[in-house]
C-alpha cells in the first residue's frame, strides 16, 4: 500500500512541478484588445518615454533654440498623462547638459530610471552632479546614487488623482555595465549569470505590500547570454512572478515588441522596449500610455495601453509624432488594426487608455470600458463604424448593472441596449470577453410556447435560413458569434407600428426582420432589420433564465429553453466560460489524475501478484515434466542409497521371475528393439557410461587376489588398465520411458531420466553439490555373457567431452587415472607376479577365461572386482 501511493504521489509532483517561469517566448501578440473591465471605477494614465541620452540632442538654430523648444511637438501628448516616466541613459553634467532638466520637468517627465551604464562615463562625480541636478528641478529618481550613500528598495511615487491617488513602487536596476568602472557602487545591478538578484526580487515584494501598483524600469544591455532577447524574455518574467504589475525595458536605440506576460499565477505587461526619446536612430520609437484601473475592491491593475509613433530627437531636432502609423510599426506593438494608436492631433485633455464611447442620440448614457470596445469592434481586431454599432446592438438603455449570468452562477457587468443584453465576462479573453445573452430564446418562448426550440445546426442548408437576405445579413455581420444558431423558420409576424406583415426568423440572440412590402433600400445594412429584443424581452432574461429557485428549477428552465443535446448548449456555455470553462478544465485534470492513478495501481498490484505466486515447480531444461524441490530431493536420497546398497548386494543372483525387479540396465537391453523404443527420450549424456577402451583390447582371463605384503596382484598384468564412466550418450543404449519402468523404482529412474534441475547444476558446476548424482548402478549379473565381454572390452582410458557436468572430485580421480597415478582404485587392483608379464599373456588370459565360459560374475569375488573396476 506504501509503495502504490508514493507511486502516485510521484505523478502528480511531476504533472504539477513545473518551473515557475517557463523560457520561451510569448505564443503571439495579445495586445489587440485590451481589458479595460466595466469602465465605471477610477481610471489612471502613465506615459512611458524611451531612453534620453543628453549628448544627442545640441539645440540651436531659429527653430530650436533651446531644450524647451525641442520637446515642444511632444509636450502635449506628455502633459495629457497623469505622469510621465523615461530612462536617463547619460550625464547631465559638462557644458550645456545641466539645461535639459528643466526642460524634462517642464514636459512632465517627472520620474527617470537612472539605473543605466552610460551615467558612469564621467566617473562617479558626473554621477553626483545628475542626481543634484534632477533633484534641483523636482524630478524623482531610482537606479543611482550619490558617493557613499546605500541603494533604497524602491521609490514610492503618488500620482495625484481627484477620486482616489495612486501610489507607484519604482524600481530601476541595469543588467550589466557594458565595460564601465562602477568603483563607489553607484548603480543599481538587476541580474547576474544566475538570474535576477536576490535583492531585487526582495525589494519587489516589499513594494507590493506597500504600494497599489509596482513598476520595473530595467535597462536590458547585452546580457552574457547566448540568446540575449530570449534572456530578457525569462529576466521579465520572473519580475513579474516576484510581483511586478508593469516591465518597462530599454535597448538604447531599438524599439521592440509589447505584450502581456504570464508568469505563475500572476499577469504583467512588458514593454521590451520604447526605443529612443533623445538618440541617434533612425528607426520610429513610440511613447506609450498604460491605462490603471482601480477596482472596486481597491485593488490596482494595469488595464491596457495606447501608443503615439514618434520620431527620436536627433542633431538639433526635438522628437515629433508620426503624421501616420506604420503598418509594421502596428504589427510590432500588437495592433494589427490600429484600434489603439493615438491620434497626431495635439489632445486638449487627458488621454484615456479606455475612453468612454458617447453616442449622439444617447449623450446622456455613455459606453465605458469594454463596452465600448465591443461596439466599435464586435471582439474583432479591426474598427467597425459606429452606424454598424447602432443597427446591430441599438442605442444603450442605461448604465452598467450588476446581474447573474447566463449560467446562473455568478455575478458579471450588464448593459442592457435596445437589440441586445451584453454580459462582460473578464475571465475570457477576445473576442469572448463580451458575449450577448440569449434574447432571441427568450422572446421565441414567450411569443410560440407551444413550439421546441431546435436550432438549425447545418449552415449549409438553404432551409436554414428563411430568406437569402437572411443569409447574406448573417454571413457579413458577425455569424454565429453575434447572432448564434436559427432556431425557427419563416415566421409571419404584424408590426406594431406600421400594422403590415413582417416575415421574421429568430435566432438565439437576435430576430431578424424583413417587410417585403418595403423597397429594399441601396445600403444592404438596412435590407434587414433586427427586433427590438432588448426592449421587448430584456428585463425578463434574467428573470426566465434565472428565477429565485432552487438551482435545480434554473437548471431545468436553462435546459428547455436550450436543448442539451443541441450546439446551443455549447454557445451558451460560451457566454459564461469564464468560470464554467476552468471548473470543466480543473475537472477533466482531476478525473484523468484518477485515472491514470488507479492505473498506475493496478499495474503495481499485477506486479506484487506475479512476485507472491511465483510458481514453486521448475521445468527441466531438458525434459518435458515439472518435479517440485521436494520430488527431487527425494529422488536423490533414494538414488544415493541406491549406490551405497550396490555394495551389501549378494554375489550370486537372484533367480528372476516375472514379478521380479529387474534393474534399469537389464530391462533397457531386454527391451530396447520393442516398439516403446521408436517412442523413448533421449537420456542425458553425462548420466550414461560409456565404455573407452581399444576395440582390440582382450579382457583378461583372472585376477588373481592381491598379496598380503606389496598389495600387488599375483599376476603381471600391466598397471595402466582402467575403467571409466564417461558422459557420451551416443555409445549409450536408448533407455525405456519413464511410463515403462517399474513403479516400484519410481523415484530414482524418474531421476534418471528427468535431467538435473538449474539449481543442481550450478551447485554441481561451482562444487557444492550435496551428493554426486552419478550413473545408476549397474545389475552386472542381468547381463548376458556376450554383452558382459563386450563392456570389458571396450574399458578403457578415459575420454570426456562433459567434463564441466562431472563432479571435480570425480573428474580428478579421472585425471589421477589417464595419468597413471596411483589412485584409491589401482592400490585395491591385484599385482601382477611378475615385472615383466606381458600384456598380451594378461589379455589371453581374460580371452581363455571367457571361451572356457567362466564370466566374472560366476566367481566369488567378481562383485568386490567389479566395485573395484567402477571405483564404488
Amino acid at each position: 500500500m506504501t509503495g502504490r501511493l508514493l507511486l502516485v504521489f510521484s505523478v502528480l509532483v511531476m504533472l504539477f512541478t513545473t518551473p515557475v517561469v517557463q523560457a520561451q517566448p510569448p505564443a503571439g501578440a495579445r495586445l489587440a484588445l485590451n481589458r479595460c473591465g466595466a469602465g465605471d471605477t477610477v481610471q489612471y494614465t502613465l506615459a512611458v518615454a524611451g531612453a534620453v541620452i543628453p549628448d544627442a540632442l545640441i539645440p540651436g538654430g531659429i527653430e530650436t533654440p533651446s531644450y524647451t523648444e525641442a520637446f515642444a511637438a511632444l509636450r502635449p501628448f506628455l502633459t495629457a498623462a497623469d505622469l510621465a516616466m523615461a530612462t536617463l541613459a547619460g550625464p547631465l553634467a559638462g557644458e550645456a547638459l545641466p539645461a535639459l532638466a528643466p526642460a524634462l520637468a517642464e514636459s512632465n517627465l517627472l520620474l527617470l530610471g537612472t539605473a543605466q551604464p552610460r551615467l558612469l562615463t564621467l566617473g562617479p562625480t558626473g554621477v553626483d552632479a545628475t542626481l543634484q541636478n534632477l533633484s534641483r528641478y523636482g524630478i524623482f529618481q531610482h537606479g543611482a546614487v550619490a558617493d557613499g550613500e546605500t541603494h533604497p528598495p524602491f521609490l514610492k511615487v503618488t500620482v495625484p488623482h481627484p477620486a482616489s491617488p495612486l501610489t507607484l513602487g519604482f524600481l530601476s536596476a541595469t543588467w550589466g555595465l557594458e565595460g564601465n568602472a562602477d568603483p563607489r557602487n553607484q548603480i543599481h545591478l538587476l541580474a547576474n549569470t544566475a538570474g535576477i538578484l536576490p535583492n531585487i526580487s526582495a525589494a519587489i515584494e516589499q513594494a507590493r505590500q506597500e504600494t497599489d501598483l509596482v513598476v520595473v524600469m530595467a535597462a536590458w544591455g547585452q546580457p552574457t547570454d547566448p540568446d540575449p532577447p530570449q534572456a530578457r524574455i525569462n529576466a521579465a518574467r520572473n519580475l513579474i512572478a516576484a510581483g511586478a504589475d508593469l516591465v518597462i525595458g530599454s535597448i538604447p536605440g531599438e524599439t521592440a515588441t509589447v505584450d502581456w506576460v504570464r508568469a505563475a499565477d500572476r499577469e504583467g505587461l512588458v514593454i521590451f522596449s520604447a526605443g529612443d526619446l533623445i538618440g541617434t536612430a533612425t528607426t520610429p520609437a513610440a511613447l506609450m500610455y498604460i491605462g490603471v484601473t482601480r477596482d472596486e475592491d481597491g485593488a490596482a491593475r494595469v488595464s491596457g495601453l495606447r501608443y503615439l509613433p514618434i520620431t527620436p530627437g536627433n542633431g538639433a531636432q526635438g522628437p515629433t509624432p508620426l503624421p501616420t502609423v506604420p503598418r509594421e510599426f502596428a504589427l510590432l506593438m500588437g495592433d494589427p488594426g490600429q484600434l489603439h494608436a493615438v491620434p497626431s492631433v495635439p489632445p486638449t485633455g487627458k488621454i484615456e487608455v479606455c475612453p468612454a464611447l458617447v453616442l449622439p442620440e444617447a449623450p446622456q448614457t455613455p459606453i465605458t470600458g469594454d463596452f465600448a470596445r465591443f461596439y466599435q469592434t464586435f471582439g474583432g481586431e479591426q474598427t467597425r463604424s459606429l452606424i454598424e454599432g447602432i443597427a446591430l446592438l441599438g442605442l444603450p438603455l442605461g448604465p452598467v448593472t450588476r446581474e447573474l449570468a447566463g449560467d446562473c452562477r455568478q455575478e458579471v457587468a450588464v448593459l442592457y441596449t435596445e437589440r441586445q443584453r451584453l454580459e462582460l465576462h473578464p475571465g475570457n479573453d477576445w473576442p469572448n470577453r463580451v458575449l450577448g445573452s440569449h434574447v432571441g430564446v427568450v422572446a421565441f418562448r414567450l411569443g410560440y410556447p407551444d413550439q421546441p426550440v431546435t436550432p438549425r445546426t447545418d449552415l449549409s442548408d438553404p432551409s436554414a435560413f428563411a430568406d437569402p437576405l437572411f443569409r447574406s445579413f448573417y454571413e457579413r455581420y458577425g455569424g454565429i458569434s453575434v447572432f448564434g444558431y436559427p432556431i425557427s423558420g419563416a415566421l409571419t409576424e404584424r408590426d406594431p407600428n406600421t400594422g403590415r406583415d413582417l416575415i421574421v426568423q429568430y435566432f438565439e440572440r437576435a430576430r431578424f426582420e424583413l417587410d417585403p412590402m418595403v423597397p429594399l433600400p441601396a445600403d444592404p445594412l438596412w435590407q434587414v432589420r433586427l427586433g427590438l429584443l432588448g426592449r421587448e424581452v430584456g428585463s425578463q432574461v434574467s428573470a426566465l433564465l434565472c428565477p429565485t429557485a432552487p438551482a435545480s428549477a434554473s437548471a431545468a428552465a436553462l435546459a428547455t429553453a436550450t436543448p442539451v443535446t443541441s450546439p446551443a448548449t455549447v454557445v451558451g456555455a460560451v457566454q459564461s466560460s469564464g468560470d464554467g470553462f476552468p471548473l470543466l478544465l480543473g475537472a477533466i485534470i482531476v478525473v484523468s489524475l484518477i485515472l491514470v492513478g488507479l492505473i498506475l495501481s493496478a499495474i503495481y498490484d499485477l506486479y506484487l501478484f506475479s512476485q507472491r505466486y511465483v510458481q514453486p515447480a521448475a521445468r527441466s531444461t531438458r525434459s518435458g515434466y515439472r518435479m517440485d524441490t521436494g520430488a527431487r530431493s527425494s529422488a536423490r536420497d533414494a538414488w544415493q542409497e541406491s549406490l551405497r546398497g550396490f555394495s551389501r548386494r549378494d554375489s550370486q543372483p537372484a533367480p528372476q521371475t516375472e514379478t521380479t525387479k529387474r534393474s534399469w540396465l537389464g530391462k533397457m537391453f531386454k527391451g530396447r528393439d520393442s516398439e516403446q523404443s521408436s517412442t523413448q527420450r533421449q537420456t542425458p549424456g553425462w548420466r550414461q557410461p560409456t565404455r573407452t577402451a581399444s576395440r582390440n583390447t582382450q579382457p583378461p582371463q583372472d585376477l588373481p587376489e592381491p598379496s598380503a605384503a606389496t598389495g600387488q596382484a599375483a599376476d603381471d598384468r600391466p598397471q595402466t588398465l582402467r575403467v571409466a564412466l564417461t558422459p557420451n550418450a551416443s555409445r549409450m543404449p536408448a533407455a525405456s520411458p519413464p511410463s515403462a519402468i517399474d513403479p516400484l523404482n519410481g523415484d530414482e529412474l524418474a531421476e534418471w531420466f528427468d535431467t538435473a534441475d538449474e539449481a543442481s547444476v550450478t551447485d554441481h558446476r561451482q562444487g557444492r553439490l550435496d551428493g554426486y548424482i552419478g550413473d545408476q548402478p549397474v545389475e552386472w549379473n542381468d547381463l548376458p555373457p556376450a554383452e558382459r565381454e563386450r563392456w570389458l572390452a571396450e574399458l578403457g582410458p578415459l575420454t570426456d567431452d562433459s567434463a564441466a557436468d562431472v563432479p571435480p572430485a570425480e573428474w580428478s580421480r579421472w585425471q589421477d587415472e589417464l595419468t597413471g597415478t596411483t589412485s584409491p582404485m589401482t592400490a585395491d587392483l591385484p599385482a601382477p607376479t611378475t615385472p615383466d608379464t606381458p600384456f598380451e599373456e594378461t589379455t589371453q588370459q581374460f580371452k581363455s577365461d571367457a571361451d572356457s565360459g567362466t564370466t566374472l560374475g560366476h566367481r566369488p569375488d567378481d562383485d568386490d572386482l567389479l566395485r573395484k573396476l567402477l571405483g564404488i
